[in-house]
């Protein structure tokens, strides 16, 4: 999970009183495996550009090249496919979308060798949190994957 706190102003008044919302599924793992399950970094520059970063995942192979197992050879066209109402995850994000033939499209899937089953979805849940989530079938030693990112500007400078 990414949490951006952009008005460093108040930060120390504001920021510090106030818990990230966190989604079911991440607090379930924290109670079965602890905070060692998770990570977190701050990172020194505005929304707009960590936004951009995080939300565009064609981005991975051709920028992080070399990094991990991430390839050039891994990227091209991701078919996302908008979800209708019916068919959006339980926890009923405002839009999502899921890409299409994943195992084979996501370069992060890609680069770990994903099983041919693997899906991936992209979800927004209103106002400011956005969360990919890449499952692989039953039986993997970690069956779900979360980039999460909450942006919350806080002035318009």
């Amino acid at each position: 999970m990414v949490f951006v706190w952009a008005d460093l102003a108040s930060y120390e008044e504001i920021g510090k009183s106030i818990s990230p919302p966190i989604f079911r599924d991440l607090e379930r793992l924290i109670e079965s495996q602890g905070e060692v399950s998770c990570f977190m970094r701050d990172l020194p520059y505005g929304y707009e550009l960590l936004g951009e970063n995080l939300l565009d995942l064609s981005h991975l192979p051709y920028s992080h090249h070399s990094v991990g197992s991430l390839d050039r050879k891994f990227g091209g066209p991701l078919p996302f496919k908008m979800l209708s109402q019916q068919q959006k995850s339980d926890d009923n994000p405002l839009f999502e979308a899921f890409l299409e033939n994943a195992s084979s499209t996501d370069p992060a899937h890609l680069s770990m060798g994903g099983p041919s089953n693997a899906t991936t979805n992209l979800g927004f849940y209103d106002p400011c949190h956005v969360r990919y989530t890449r499952n692989k079938p039953p039986g993997n030693p970690n069956p779900k994957n979360y980039v999460v990112l909450y942006m919350c500007p806080t002035s318009s400078t």
